[in-house]
């Protein structure tokens, strides 16, 4: 197998904050195989022939091309990462994870391509857990080895059955019934002596429930008790943990060291993905809740959303877009739209397919 390493000299490492950056391929029927990236306010038309795939990064874009070749865009500059497509590719918003055939684990991180190791294929032991900084699995020599800003190590030549990682953060439940974590590069115990009932995690935060019940949070390497009684329900997001309490059905979520009732009761649904919460009220209303506060989008739950990083998309009862991003509710779409789909700031959306359109920061740009 041939890898091609390379260097971005225009940057140590990805840089991690979110882009008006997405993909896509042509619309416009059998007889266009064109494949585009938006980048910041270009259009530009990155191959001429029809693709295999391709995931959009914060500010990357992956993707193996006509030829199989595994590609990647960044800053305006096109990389071929080796000669062959691989068996899987993830892309994270700082790293991009790819498994070759024999199940060897690559990652590139904005500098190098690097070489973890050969995933097991024994039954119940084939997970690959990864984050933005970190990955994590159990190789073909029975350790368990984890990744975590360009450092690779492994744990005591032991297997891991139970771990999870998310962003920053890395979570296993090893033999001797530790609870144990990687966070920031620093690991520790946060439980031992048995193990915990359930655990969720995101960036700078564990929320848990340990072995007596007992519902905790981990944040930001403090580890504090919400309640005594294990939730009916959780999710976790960064720096935040929502959940449905036992103790009096109210609907809370703890953010950034603080806990707020957003309802007596509990919600018909919610979601917590990054740093956004969406949630409905009883009476079906649809709210947002982002940097410590919340606030009703529409009164109806809608048919169609999406989120990623302080944004949220969208279809209204007209089956146009508006968008709650940074804070601010604001229309995207003047017409009717078909699809949409949305990638870091940018929305990629149309009602025609022959006539497909890019939002971001405010600004409205035609594809072709």
């Amino acid at each position: 197998m041939h890898i091609i390493f390379i260097l971005l000299f225009v940057c140590r490492a990805f840089c991690t904050s979110a882009q008006c950056l997405t993909a896509f391929e042509d619309t416009r029927g059998a007889e266009w195989d064109y494949f585009y990236i938006y980048d910041n306010g270009n259009l530009i038309k990155q191959e001429h022939q029809k693709i295999q795939s391709f995931q959009v990064g914060a500010n990357y874009v992956a993707y193996v091309d006509y030829q199989s070749s595994f590609k990647l865009y960044y800053q305006g500059t096109t990389y071929r990462l080796q000669e062959f497509a691989p068996e899987s590719y993830y892309a994270t918003d700082t790293i991009l994870v790819f498994v070759n055939t024999g199940d060897h684990v690559y990652v590139f991180d904005g500098r190098k391509v690097h070489y973890l190791g050969r995933k097991s294929n024994d039954i119940g032991l084939t997970r690959l857990a990864f984050g933005d900084n970190v990955v994590a699995f159990n190789d073909y020599l029975n350790s368990f080895i984890f990744f975590y800003n360009g450092v690779l190590s492994s744990f005591d030549n032991r297997t891991i059955s139970e771990f999870s990682a998310n962003e920053n953060i890395l979570t296993f439940l090893d033999p001797d019934y530790e609870f144990k974590y990687l966070y920031n590069g620093e690991s520790g115990v946060i439980e031992q002596g048995t193990y915990v009932q359930s655990y969720k995690i995101h960036r700078n935060i564990i929320a848990y429930v340990d072995f007596v019940g007992d519902f905790k949070v981990f944040y930001k390497g403090v580890r504090q008790t919400l309640e005594n009684l294990p939730p009916l329900s959780y999710e976790t997001g960064e720096d935040m943990v929502a959940f449905v309490s036992d103790s009096d059905r109210r609907f809370k979520v703890f953010h950034e060291n603080r806990i707020y009732k957003l309802m007596d009761t509990p919600p018909p649904f919610y979601k917590v993905q990054d740093n956004m919460l969406v949630y409905a009220d009883n009476f079906n209303h649809f709210y947002v809740f982002s940097r410590g506060k919340s606030e009703k989008l529409a009164s109806y739950i809608p048919e169609s959303y999406q989120i990623d990083r302080d944004i949220v998309v969208i279809k209204d009862l007209d089956n146009k877009l508006w968008g709650y991003i940074d804070g601010h509710y604001q229309p995207i779409s003047q017409g009717t739209v078909s699809y949409y789909k949305l990638d870091n700031k940018a929305v990629f959306y149309y009602n025609v397919p022959s006539s497909p359109k890019i939002f971001c920061n405010g600004e409205t740009r035609i594809a072709y």
